[in-house]
């Protein structure tokens, strides 16, 4: 299996998670030329963008580690041009989450970044 099947697998374990959470599924690996969103859900009347990262071991650090100000910002940058894209209102609620994937742990951060990449 490669990389990317991987990643997908993940995203698929991800998106059931998130499920089990009362979240709708819209959309998997949105992307342009400026990057991808891994996973796009509802959670009642908020819009989620959220970025889905794994890692088999921890000896690369833990897979929350690697979404960074750089990623927060990709991220935020494509979620503005899917609601553009998408005819979204501009006063949407929106919200930036994140899913890590260590071994067989899952790590949900709610919430996690602001629309300047902040972590919250």
């Amino acid at each position: 299996m490669n990389n990317r099947e991987l990643g997908s697998c993940y995203e698929d374990v991800a998106r059931k998670f998130l499920e089990s959470l009362n979240m709708k599924f819209l959309e998997k690996n949105y992307r342009t030329s400026k990057g991808e969103i891994d996973l796009i859900m509802k959670d009642k009347l908020t819009l989620v963008f959220i970025e889905v990262k794994s890692r088999r071991s921890k000896t690369a650090g833990s897979s929350l580690d690697a979404i960074d100000f750089s990623k927060r910002m990709q991220i935020i940058k494509m979620s503005r041009h899917y609601m553009i894209y998408n005819h979204y209102a501009v006063n949407t609620n929106v919200r930036y989450d994140c899913v890590g994937i260590d071994g067989s742990d899952i790590h949900y951060v709610r919430n996690a970044f602001d629309s300047r990449g902040r972590a919250l």
